[in-house]
């Protein structure tokens, strides 16, 4: 278990990128791109389109919850085909589109 306590799904996608001091991940969907820092918080929405999906302006700053999928939900990272779940800043709750990709981006370490 990493130190966030969320379950990393086998399907994550590792990337050890020079430059960085702790884990980030990314989230991909078919139109956006979470970046998440090391407490799961999310920190920049890259869009892939041209238009912003509608959850993107509430997700910025929130914390991942969870994952769902099948109308369950699970406290671990969104594994592709489910759907990342975050906590707002004003106790709500945002949800993704299906995520595609998960990417962990580590330190590289030399």
């Amino acid at each position: 278990m990493s130190p966030h306590q969320l379950e990393e799904p086998a399907e994550t996608e590792v990337s050890c990128q020079p430059g960085l001091e702790s884990d980030v991940y990314e989230l991909w969907t078919a139109n956006s791109v979470y970046v998440l820092d090391e407490y799961l918080r999310c920190i920049e929405v890259k869009t892939l389109g041209r238009v912003a999906g509608p959850e993107t302006p509430e997700i910025l700053g929130a914390a991942l919850a969870g994952s769902r999928a099948g109308g369950r939900f699970r406290s671990s990272l969104p594994p592709p085909g489910s759907r990342a779940v975050f906590a707002t800043p004003d106790e709500g709750v945002a949800v993704t589109s299906n995520v595609l990709r998960l990417v962990k981006n580590t330190p590289l370490r030399e």
